[in-house]
């Protein structure tokens, strides 16, 4: 798989999430959500090792960004019983 029609294909998979997220509800978090936005952040760290050895630091870079974002956005939306399980 080139490298081109990889990133089109995890767009792909990126939009999907996005677009489950925005059927659900903007302003309600859910469980479903939380799911989700876990999937992405899985994906991200597969995407990640995928560019490990293709030596795209700044791909990399952002990546790390993202899933960053993703898990502190999830960290503030987590109830704190939630968290305590």
């Amino acid at each position: 798989m080139s490298i081109p029609s990889f990133i089109d294909d995890m767009k792909q998979e990126f939009q999907t999430r996005k677009d489950k997220i925005n059927e659900i509800s903007e302003e309600k978090y859910t469980d479903e959500i939380d799911n989700i936005l876990e999937e992405l952040y899985e994906l991200i760290g597969v995407v990640m090792i995928y560019f490990m050895e293709e030596k795209e630091i700044y791909i990399r870079q952002e990546l790390m960004k993202l899933q960053t974002n993703i898990y502190m956005y999830i960290e503030a939306h987590t109830p704190i019983e939630k968290s305590n399980k």
